[in-house]
Parts: C-alpha cells; sequence; structure tokens
C-alpha cells in the first residue's frame, strides 16, 4: 500500500472510532436483547443446581435451584483473560484498552447478575473448573458467562485501582444479600504481590491479598454475563402463598418471598415451578387451602412442570379455599389495622413496626380456618388442646373446634405478652 493511501485509511479509521460512545468498540459479538425490561437492584432468581458438583458447598441441594442474583444495570467495567494471572500491572492494562484481544483483558460496557451462593473453594481450583475466566451457562434458554467479577488489583479509597472494576459497581447492592461480611474472589492478580489474588470485602469494600492454593480465603460469589438471548422477565406472584429461600433474611423478610422473578428467553417455553405448596403446609395462605395451579397472564392454568408459552410474563397461583365468611375480603392481601387503644404501659415496642402510635398495624387476612380455640381454663392444662380440637361445644370446658376467620399480624407487636 501506498504511504499516501495508508495514512488516509489510518485517519478514516481515527475518525469513525471517535464518533463511536464510550465502550463501543469494546462490545463483541454478543446478541443480547431485552435487557430494558430488567430493574438495576432488583432480584431475579437462576437454576444453578448443574454446577453442584463443581463449586457448591454448604447449602441444601433445594436451595439451588432457587438462587438469588441481583442485577447491576450496564457498567463500563474492565474484565481479565487468563494471560493476566501473576502479572503486575495487568489490571491497569486492561482498564486502559477497549480492545477485546488486549494482552490481559479489555474494558467495555455490560451488565451482570452477582448471585448469593458462595463456594469455600480455592482460587486454583475454581480456576482449573474455568470459573475464575468464565465457562458457559444457561438457564432458561439466555447464555451466560459464569466467572469471577473484576476487583481492582491495589488499595485506593473503596474502589480499588483500577477503579473501572466490577466490584467496585456492584458493591452497593451487596447488603441485598447478608448484613455480615464475606470476602469474595476476583480475577485480578495483586499488584504488590503477583502470587497473590485479590479479594474484596462485601459490606466493607475492603482490598486485600488472598493465597490461590487457600481454601480458607475469599469465597467464591460467580457473577453471571449474559452472551446470547432475548431476554423477557417471567413474574411469578404466590398470591398469598410464600417461598421459604435458605438464602439470608432476603431483605428482612425471614428468608420468605411472596414474588418471584426468572429471566427467560422470550422464544423458549419453560416449566412451571414446583415450589412446595403440596407438601409445606407453612407456605400457604391457610393451612385449608389448596394449590389448583399456575394462571397465566394468557388466562390458561399451567400445573407445576408443565410447559408454559413464550409470550407469558406472569403467573399467579390459584388457591382453593372453603367456604369464605367474608366474600369481600382478599385471602394473602393486607389490611390495616387502628390497635393505638392497646395498653401499652411497660412493653417494648417492636421497633421494625411502621408505626410506633399502632394507629396503623398491618394484618394479613387468612381466610376461614376450621380450628379449635382455647379459653382461659386451657392454661397449664397438658392435654388442653388434644381436648379442645375433638369438641365442637362453645361450652367445652377448655375450648372447641370451629369455622371462623383471623387476621394475622405481619410482625409481633411487644417484646413479651404482658399488654391486656
Amino acid at each position: 500500500m501506498k504511504k499516501g493511501t495508508w495514512g488516509l485509511a489510518c485517519l478514516l479509521a481515527l475518525a469513525a472510532a471517535l464518533m463511536l460512545p464510550m465502550g463501543a468498540l469494546a462490545q463483541e459479538s454478543r446478541a443480547v436483547t431485552g435487557e430494558e425490561q430488567l430493574v438495576a437492584g432488583e432480584i431475579y432468581w437462576f437454576d444453578l443446581s448443574s454446577m453442584k458438583s463443581v463449586w457448591y458447598r454448604g447449602h441444601p441441594p433445594g436451595d439451588l435451584q432457587l438462587v438469588p442474583a441481583v442485577y447491576t444495570g450496564t457498567m463500563y467495567a474492565y474484565v481479565l483473560n487468563e494471560d493476566s494471572v501473576r502479572q503486575k500491572g495487568s489490571s491497569r492494562a486492561a482498564s486502559n484498552t477497549t480492545d477485546p484481544l488486549g494482552e490481559y483483558g479489555y474494558i467495555y460496557n455490560h451488565s451482570l447478575f452477582v448471585t448469593a451462593v458462595g463456594a469455600d473453594r480455592s482460587w486454583n481450583a475454581m480456576n482449573g473448573e474455568n470459573l475464575i475466566f468464565g465457562r458457559n451457562y444457561t438457564n432458561n434458554g439466555v447464555t451466560y458467562t459464569m466467572r469471577a467479577p473484576t476487583g481492582g488489583s491495589a488499595p485506593l479509597g473503596t474502589a480499588g485501582s483500577p477503579p473501572e472494576n466490577e466490584f467496585a459497581f456492584f458493591q452497593k447492592y451487596m447488603t441485598k444479600f447478608s448484613d455480615v461480611e464475606l470476602w469474595i474472589m476476583t480475577q485480578d492478580t495483586y499488584d504488590n504481590d503477583t502470587d497473590k489474588y485479590v479479594s474484596r470485602a462485601c459490606l466493607s469494600a475492603n482490598l486485600g491479598p488472598d493465597d490461590r492454593s487457600s481454601n480458607e480465603a475469599g469465597s467464591y460469589m460467580p457473577v453471571l454475563e449474559p452472551q446470547s438471548g432475548a431476554l423477557s422477565v417471567l413474574t411469578y406472584n404466590l398470591n398469598g402463598g410464600r417461598y421459604q429461600t435458605g438464602w439470608g433474611s432476603m431483605g428482612g423478610n425471614d428468608g420468605y418471598v411472596t414474588y418471584l422473578k426468572l429471566v427467560r428467553d422470550a422464544d423458549t417455553p419453560v416449566s412451571a415451578l414446583d415450589l412446595g405448596f403440596d407438601t409445606n403446609e407453612n407456605l400457604k395462605p391457610s393451612d385449608f387451602a389448596t394449590f389448583t395451579g399456575w394462571l397465566g397472564d394468557d388466562g390458561n392454568t399451567y400445573q407445576t412442570g408443565e410447559s408454559v408459552p413464550e409470550d407469558v410474563t406472569r403467573l399467579t397461583a390459584q388457591w382453593e379455599m372453603p367456604n369464605e365468611q367474608y366474600t369481600s375480603l382478599a385471602v394473602g392481601e393486607e389490611y390495616w389495622f387502628d390497635l393505638s387503644g392497646v395498653n401499652k404501659t411497660g412493653q417494648t415496642l417492636n421497633p421494625a413496626l411502621p408505626d410506633k402510635t399502632l394507629t396503623w398495624v398491618p394484618f394479613v387476612y387468612m381466610g376461614t380456618v376450621n380450628a379449635y380455640g382455647l379459653n382461659e381454663s386451657s392454661d397449664g392444662v397438658t392435654n388442653a388442646s388434644d381436648e379442645a380440637s375433638g369438641a365442637t361445644d362453645s361450652s367445652a370446658t377448655y375450648g372447641y373446634t370451629y369455622e371462623h376467620s383471623l387476621f394475622l399480624s405481619r410482625n409481633y407487636l411487644f417484646q413479651n405478652t404482658s399488654a391486656t
């Protein structure tokens, strides 16, 4: 090529590059659409049960079928490749290039789902499974890269250095999973000791080095980067029921959630979830409720395990109840009561109550139940409950069984029960 022609080609290429938005050069051939439906900071649920033999530790296998992950939204951050291992300055080099063929990695616009699951295996063991720099994982028709996040290679404020690392972007969401400090593995090599990798503390954001061969160092908490699929959200409304998850308090709900959001490919049918309603009475709106299926927003009802078509975006649990005394009330719905007249002298109020005057107290309508109630004569009597459960006469000694409706308080009012 002649010198003049080569120079003109370079100028045209440079001009075209300058017109692109930041990060555009870094986009790989990812084929992901539909991310505008997702909400940054929202929890979505993934089935990671296929990975349990590789890195999973510490939870019953059932928990892996629904693992919560927080969606980060789009970030401009660097990602490393395997050539970065034990290379001082590799994180800085990756953060300074938008070339996908960069020696150690590159920086580009992308989004992540940060999972709550942790594995206590060494960095070397996880790298041997291709889980530090990435392996493919498919869930509900969407393909992801499962890997460790980047976290900086040296301390610098709360972000770390380079500050364009992934952990610095999503650390604000970590309180959704845990209220205790956890150290998590990253891809980065520690600049001051290249034999070690970098761990980040999920709450304080502290940065420190860890031994690559130690099982007692940072915990592996994978991120999922979507690579291909037309993303769509399928929402499960439990309609008065609840699902018990083993993944922490989940925002103060003691491990119970009342709705679930799953990410699926918009062109792929999925199977309706089995949340254990038929085997666990505690998950139902009332002891006498019977789960009858999932009502889709297409008007059809789907049974557990049945294929749900691509165009369905919401499934609502359907419950069969005994004949209701009060048909105008919805079972599982929240209603508010004024309990300000309750004697509070000498009592310690629950600090989590939304209104400390008790003028507004939330209750859930549990519907009609056929159950026994006790009277004061039952106090201290060992078999009082047994006798009341077998009696239907309202004048029975200790109480009796009858159909009645109940409202259940969302939370306790006092730290003892001596209020009158």
